[in-house]
């Protein structure tokens, strides 16, 4: 119970923690003993815990290894994990993904989530990966060809780089990836097209490789795709010519600079 303040539950919560049951769900204002942050945290949770969760993993990784399970005692004797080629079950895999399925982060938690590993919260902070291990790396992404193609984690997703946040007409948020879409998506909501930003990714091979086509907006009721294009970078003109042979009957029209100029979108 030291570690609950109870002025601040009582002026924040309006209740005093010392009537609650000892079972109780309720929040508390609590804080760590050794850093000092408070947190809101659940009555019973709360009057057994002494440090955060950070506090916690610091200690007893520095002074508690001795008190740990005999597995993990002997993987730091032997420098080989427990668990290591080892599997979920998939019944445990499938209600993982349900639980996750839906789930949305608010924009609070977010920012939160951001805040917490920026600067020093970051894991690799003021650190830099070995040139060993940087070869390392590079070697297992060469040789390993299981990770490429319907096998890699981003088949099939789109990589985000620099861009800008659009707000839609329905207030919704989409991150797009050039001021040159966020001035096409601006002109069909001006004309009331309905639209869906990069909706499907298509399967594709090139270059006798395995791949994916996203087309950048899709008009729901025209039942047409427009990829907006300032220049070919790399082999995205091959994959584009590779998505029109494979996939026929889907329409698609190229947004260049030139039909920019035709809609108003740019200014000469």
């Amino acid at each position: 119970m030291k570690n609950i303040n109870i002025e601040d539950t009582i002026k924040i919560f309006g209740y005093n923690p010392n009537e609650l049951k000892p079972s109780s769900e309720k929040l508390v204002v609590w804080h760590c003993s050794n850093c000092m942050v408070e947190k809101n945290k659940k009555f019973r949770h709360a009057k057994k815990n002494n440090l955060c969760l950070k506090c916690s993993n610091k200690i007893n990784s520095n002074t508690n290894t001795n008190v740990r399970s005999k597995k993990l005692i002997e993987w730091h004797k032997n420098n080989e994990h427990p668990l290591l080629n080892t599997k979920r079950p998939d019944y445990v895999i499938d209600a993982l993904r349900k639980s996750a399925t839906g789930r949305i982060v608010s924009e609070d938690r977010k920012s939160q989530l951001s805040k917490k590993n920026s600067g020093d919260g970051n894991p690799m902070y003021g650190k830099k990966h070995s040139e060993d291990s940087l070869l390392k790396m590079r070697q297992f992404q060469k040789s390993n060809l299981s990770i490429r193609g319907k096998n890699s984690n981003f088949y099939g997703k789109i990589y985000h780089g620099k861009g800008s946040w659009y707000m839609c007409k329905d207030g919704a948020k989409v991150w797009m990836r050039s001021s040159w879409e966020i001035g096409f998506a601006k002109y069909l909501d001006e004309n009331n097209i309905i639209w869906i930003y990069e909706p499907k990714s298509f399967p594709i091979n090139y270059n006798g490789k395995e791949g994916t086509y996203t087309p950048d907006f899709y008009s729901v009721k025209s039942n047409v795709y427009f990829e907006v294009k300032g220049w070919w970078r790399d082999d995205a003109y091959i994959k584009y010519s590779s998505f029109k042979s494979q996939y026929p009957n889907i329409e698609i029209t190229i947004i260049d600079k030139t039909e920019l100029l035709k809609l108003g979108i740019l200014k000469k």
